[in-house]
């Protein structure tokens, strides 16, 4: 390996992540998520599909459900390249509405079911959808009755647009990212080959299909397996429903494989399990192979702007306990510093990728600001996150985001909870850290500079943020750390809370 850590594992992925007009290699138009599913529906078409707590589908029922969403979706007015979103809560329905969405080329938007009604509207303004599904006016049901049994071509496009997910940045604004159906679909590919999935498994999906869990569950349709849906994740009786299930595999956040560790249960038919979203202590790795010596652990490294660039796979978790492996086939992963210049072996940077993952754009009013490497024009995208590469080639994260605190497997930004603290009467200045927990990773704390109660803020937080964003505590300590240009400096505030300067 060369001195520069930048690994490559396929070809000239940075045209091929840029679209077709850049240089991509030519797929058929057609090649999206749909068309795959309705080839292996064709094929197994009597075979379980969906497992949900109230019955099953077959692949035939699902496909047929597909369809009928997409022809009441027509009718409804979405059309070629148009967004649709749908804030509904936990639906099993989702799936053949995205499936639907695949097939007739319209963008899909799975709001947050733990959004409050502040932070949806605004991501509702941002979207500005086409057609917005709910529990109210327009419902998944108002669009079956809204079929007319017409047959409907699929239409969608394998560069148009497939899924536009929130994400936030640096300034506390969730940023709308929009990510083709090619995109989607090689996702799709490398978490198949990740959990090493094949026709007959079993998926068991372990959350809320409008978070992550929807595209965790996809990739098992696609190989020919069933989805079984729990509904919500329960550490209780986790291994107990993966036996009950046949599950040979599933997805986790490190904080639901610690909780289910801590219940008994057997998984004997659980073949490969994958953590993503935090990285996994090296004493929690210990404790499931102990107990599970018959199933590979895989830890994989992703964010929204790409998807999933590196994984360390089972035979991998003791000889590199810490990192989060090699990039997948087809990612092109670097270190870059502030300059814009290729970091040294074992020397910390900024992660960028060049993907057929990469997204392709964002909308609404919140963009980032590129990096220098980004702005050279040669295909680089970064989420922010700071890591390096050992003179192995093993991808290490040395910060997710500067800022950013992973709280059960779900990001906080701090500037957000921030600026609802700000909004309080009296308040000054407001730092908003995470503070380690054995638990949930980090639990979210501020400290403020104010004259008002802190129940008054908690209160306005609970109202404005979604519940894993409210702090735990917040202290008034008093005017906050600065930096020599006079900003309030969050890393300041964590180095006087590792000094006990600051109330944990």
């Amino acid at each position: 390996m060369s001195q520069t850590a930048s690994i490559t594992l396929s070809g000239n992925v940075a045209t091929y992540g840029a679209g077709p007009e850049a240089g991509a290699p030519h797929f058929s138009r057609m090649y999206t998520p749909y068309i795959w599913f309705a080839q292996i529906a064709d094929r197994n078409p009597d075979r379980v599909a969906l497992t949900r707590p109230d019955g099953q589908l077959t692949y035939r029922e699902l496909n047929d459900m597909t369809r009928a969403f997409a022809r009441g979706l027509t009718r409804h007015g979405a059309r070629h390249g148009e967004a649709i979103g749908v804030a509904c809560g936990n639906r099993w329905e989702l799936a053949p509405l995205f499936l639907a969405a695949s097939a007739i080329g319209v963008s899909f938007t799975a709001f947050n079911p733990m959004l409050t009604a502040h932070e949806l509207a605004y991501q509702i303004g941002e979207l500005r959808p086409r057609l917005l599904l709910g529990e109210g006016h327009t419902t998944l049901e108002g669009l079956l009755d809204a079929d007319d049994g017409q047959s409907i071509e699929p239409t969608g496009d394998e560069w148009g647009p497939l899924m536009v997910r929130f994400s936030s940045g640096t300034t506390g604004k969730p940023k709308a990212m929009v990510s083709s159906q090619r995109a989607q679909l090689e996702n799709y590919r490398l978490m198949m080959a990740m959990l090493d999935m094949r026709a007959g498994d079993v998926h068991l999906v372990t959350g809320p299909l409008g978070h992550a869990a929807l595209h965790a569950g996809l990739p098992q349709l696609l190989a020919g397996g069933t989805v079984t849906l729990m509904g919500r994740f329960d550490k209780a009786c986790f291994w107990d429903d993966c036996a009950e299930h046949g599950a040979t595999n599933a997805l986790v956040v490190p904080t639901m494989l610690s909780g289910a560790l801590d219940h008994p249960g057997e998984a004997p038919q659980l073949r490969r399990i994958l953590s993503t979203a935090a990285t996994l202590a090296p004493g929690l790795k210990q404790r499931f192979a102990e107990r599970f010596p018959h199933v590979g652990l895989v830890e994989a490294y992703g964010a929204s702007e790409f998807g999933y660039v590196s994984a360390l796979m089972p035979d991998e978790q003791a000889t590199h306990p810490r990192s989060v492996g090699r990039p997948l086939p087809g990612q092109d992963v670097a270190i870059f510093d502030d300059d814009g210049q290729p970091c040294q072996v074992d020397t910390v940077g900024t992660i960028h990728v060049r993907s057929p993952e990469l997204i392709t754009r964002h909308v609404g009013s919140v963009r980032p600001e590129p990096t220098p490497a980004e702005s050279r024009g040669q295909g680089w995208l970064t989420s922010g996150d700071l890591g390096y590469f050992d003179e192995d080639g093993y991808l290490y994260i040395s910060d997710r985001r500067a800022d950013l605190i992973v709280s059960g497997g779900l990001n906080v930004y701090p500037a957000e909870v921030e600026a609802v603290l700000l909004e309080v009467a009296g308040t000054r200045e407001a730092a908003v850290v995470g503070i380690p927990d054995s638990h949930w990773g980090h639990r979210v704390v501020a400290y403020v500079d104010s004259d008002a109660d802190s129940d008054a803020m908690l209160a306005l937080c609970a109202e404005r943020l979604a519940k894993y964003k409210v702090p735990r505590a917040i202290h008034n300590v008093g005017p906050l750390p600065r930096t020599s240009s006079g900003k309030t400096s969050r890393m300041l505030a964590r180095k006087m809370v590792e000094e006990g300067s600051f109330p944990v």
